[in-house]
């Protein structure tokens, strides 16, 4: 029975039970930030450095057009480090049915904790280099 106890003991000093980091129990102010990218070869802020801990909830871009060429980057940059990036094409989400208007919206679900700072930007390539409009929202919070 001492073997068991001692046996327990280790195992639980060499593999603590950790708390979830991206755990959010309500206690963070919610933002919400916006911002759209039309040009090739041009990049934008959708959410500028923040300073502070917090959540990153997720992200939804609605593209303008769902021809599948259209391509959108997003990086994500987590307590000052290097680039996340997520490579968005329009005709991976849902279309609007009625063919009018925005086509090609999609959310991103996110969970993801950062102690320091937050910052994402969207990134447009010189391919294809037709204008066409992309907005994204982010959902984030800081403690």
């Amino acid at each position: 029975m001492k073997a068991h106890r001692l046996f327990a003991l280790v195992v639980a000093a060499l593999f603590p039970i950790s708390s979830a980091w991206a755990i959010d129990e309500g206690q963070t102010r919610p933002r919400l930030s916006s911002a759209s990218i039309f040009s090739p070869n041009t990049t934008v802020d959708l959410v500028p450095l923040t300073n502070g801990s917090g959540n990153l909830k997720g992200i939804h871009c609605i593209f303008d057009s769902a021809s599948s060429n259209r391509l959108q980057q997003v990086d994500i940059f987590v307590d000052g480090g290097a680039a996340q990036s997520l490579s968005l094409f329009a005709g991976d989400f849902p279309q609007e049915s009625s063919g009018a208007g925005r086509t090609g919206t999609g959310f991103i679900p996110m969970n993801v904790r950062f102690e320091t700072s937050l910052k994402i930007q969207l990134k447009r390539f010189s391919s294809p280099a037709v204008s066409y409009g992309v907005a994204c929202l982010a959902s984030w919070a800081l403690d």
